[in-house]
């Protein structure tokens, strides 16, 4: 008798983990939430084929967009974590989704990706490009790789890492910390520029509104005329 309820209760655990790994590898993608313009995605040397919604983009597939388009996606199934590719090519280079392992990495060949990154990524989510690579956990930003081979870091919500790399791949110098509200370029030479603030045009390219307290004008209105927008504080990611 103990020994048919030992097996029964070896066999509800072993249902029960193999349950959480169908279920992880099953998380292991981007979801394809939204697809404005022309977007197509191909796996490895395959034939492109249109991007559409609830399509997942599995490790080792890319995407493009032609002029004006987007492809939103989410990380997994969880909403609370999206990327967003403009106007360019990107690689899904690796997703795992478990309880105590998550991490998502992707490789910008041209074009923006705008991220928002849950914390529940332990500093194990980044974005490449041949020159740079930003890591990050817990925050909003956006990347773009030009033709001139000239990568730009714009952090919109909690902090970045941006780290030079070699023509090998290879990290080169100290990687240097970007916080919300400020930008980084790095230079096809390796170098690095000093952080500056980020420009209105720079959040309106990426569609994105940058975490900081906003300049107090006097308009003559008292507190209870101001208009509820019904927006929150913070930035939020509008693509």
């Amino acid at each position: 008798m103990r020994r048919s309820v030992r097996y029964a209760v070896l066999l509800v655990l072993m249902c029960a983990a193999w349950g959480t790994t169908l279920e992880a590898q099953e998380n292991a993608a981007l979801v394809i939430q939204q697809v404005i313009g022309e977007a197509q995605v191909k796996q490895g040397e395959g034939q492109w084929m249109q991007a559409r919604v609830g399509m997942r983009l599995l490790p080792g597939m890319r995407v493009r967009t032609g002029g004006g388009g987007l492809v939103k996606a989410s990380v997994g199934s969880d909403m609370s974590s999206l990327v967003t590719l403009r106007d360019g090519v990107m690689d899904v280079s690796e997703i795992a989704i478990a309880a105590n392992n998550r991490k998502a990495h992707f490789m910008l060949h041209s074009g923006r990706i705008a991220a928002a990154v849950s914390g529940k990524y332990n500093n194990d989510f980044s974005v490449r490009t041949r020159t740079a690579v930003a890591g990050v956990r817990g925050t909003e930003y956006g990347v773009e790789y030009s033709d001139d081979e000239q990568s730009n870091v714009y952090v919109f919500r909690g902090k970045v890492d941006v780290q030079s790399l070699d023509a090998l791949g290879q990290p080169r110098g100290q990687a240097r910390s970007v916080a919300a509200g400020e930008k980084v370029v790095v230079r096809p030479t390796g170098e690095v520029s000093p952080v500056a603030p980020i420009a209105k045009p720079d959040e309106n390219r990426f569609a994105m509104q940058v975490d900081k307290a906003p300049e107090k004008k006097d308009d003559g209105k008292k507190p209870d005329e101001t208009k509820d927008d019904g927006k929150k504080d913070g930035g939020t990611s509008r693509d």
